[in-house]
């Protein structure tokens, strides 16, 4: 590639109570011909919104749009605090991991820990993460691709936002306290 560019593609999230959280990942390409960059970018906003109960709020990097504003839907994960946290291994043996802000239920296991690997949308999900599109491709921050996912887990984690009258509860119907 003529000109290497190392890009960060942020996602930015909102939940049914109306926190917010971002994932990112790392798209490696030629600035030159960056339409790659934009189409992985683009095909990874997909797939982790397809795993996602919180709503896809905005993307910055080398895809990057403005999505309407908007509320997630209240289901078993609704939260942005409950994250299925994703480890991939990359082609150099490095790891990196991938949080999905507030998971689909249908995205674990019996146990509702451990994430099913062979649940189309995370097929989906390691497909556009794996896949090169002209010259852009998914990498750590090392400039490594992606080359398989690991496994998951879910993990809860508070946010550091504090809560106050005007942050909306679960059900939607009344104050959080």
């Amino acid at each position: 590639m003529a000109n290497d560019t190392l890009a960060r593609q942020s996602y930015g999230f909102r939940d049914a109570k109306g926190m917010t959280c971002r994932a990112s990942i790392w798209i490696y390409y030629d600035s030159a011909a960056s339409a790659g960059g934009r189409v992985v970018g683009s095909n990874v906003s997909g797939a982790i919104d397809a795993l996602s109960n919180a709503h896809a709020e905005s993307t910055s990097g080398p895809f990057s749009a403005f999505l309407v504003p908007a509320y997630g839907a209240t289901a078993t994960y609704v939260d942005v605090e409950d994250k299925a946290l994703l480890t991939f291994k990359h082609t150099d043996g490095t790891l990196s991991r991938l949080s999905i802000p507030a998971p689909i239920s249908g995205m674990f296991l019996a146990d509702g820990q451990t994430v099913n690997a062979a649940l189309a949308a995370v097929v989906t999900l390691v497909t556009n993460l794996t896949t090169v599109s002209g010259t852009a491709v998914a990498v750590s921050q090392g400039k490594s691709p992606y080359s398989s996912l690991i496994g998951g887990i879910r993990v809860r984690r508070p946010n550091q936002r504090k809560m106050s009258i005007y942050t909306k509860s679960g059900n939607l119907d009344e104050p959080a306290e």
